[in-house]
């Protein structure tokens, strides 16, 4: 009887052991940073409304410019974008984008990822923007769009129409960088 009880002592003395450590890495691991104040750090970052400026280029032209208004809205597993344009109310797009399996919808069109990282510029705060092209193409449909998570669409094109859309920030306007963009789009559309 004293061999089970000592056998049943070392037991618990070990699973109290192991589980103070679980503890104690476990705590370790996640940092400061509560569940709470995890979501809140995410709840700053993107939900949130910014200022653009839509640049519409017809051939190559600038074509107009207009004022836009984006809204980005985070919950749990997916963002939504939703600009609108200040002088029309009745021009608005929706964008949504699925972070776990990077899937981006424009509208009723399903975009899907072909490389990371394909353009940088300190304009945009050193974010490197992603290509996405759709899912499954559509006569005169979008061509290749550039996008990131915590941005938004940095262009949507329709050069099937002869249009190329720039989205920059408000205060933020250079033909040149512009020119590049627009350059790098078409690469990527001729392929």
């Amino acid at each position: 009887m004293k061999k089970i009880i000592n056998i049943l002592i070392v037991i618990i003395t070990i699973i109290a052991v192991g589980a103070t450590l679980i503890l104690v890495f476990g705590v370790s691991i996640m940092g400061n940073k509560t569940d709470s104040e995890y979501f809140e750090l995410k709840s700053e970052i993107y939900n949130r409304t910014e200022d653009r400026t839509m640049y519409s280029y017809k051939l190559d032209k600038l074509a107009y410019e207009m004022q836009y208004k984006v809204k980005i809205i985070y919950t749990d597993s997916i963002i939504k974008y939703h600009y609108y344009n200040l002088p029309d109310s009745t021009r608005i797009t929706d964008v949504k984008f699925l972070p776990k399996t990077s899937q981006l919808f424009f509208g009723p069109f399903e975009f899907k990822k072909i490389k990371n990282d394909v353009y940088y510029n300190g304009v945009f705060l050193n974010k490197g923007f992603d290509l996405y092209e759709l899912k499954e193409p559509v006569v005169d449909g979008n061509g290749a769009m550039l996008f990131k998570e915590n941005y938004g669409l940095l262009n949507i094109d329709n050069a099937a129409w002869g249009y190329q859309y720039l989205i920059f920030p408000n205060d933020y306007s250079d033909q040149n960088l512009e020119q590049e963009i627009i350059d790098l789009l078409k690469t990527k559309n001729e392929r």
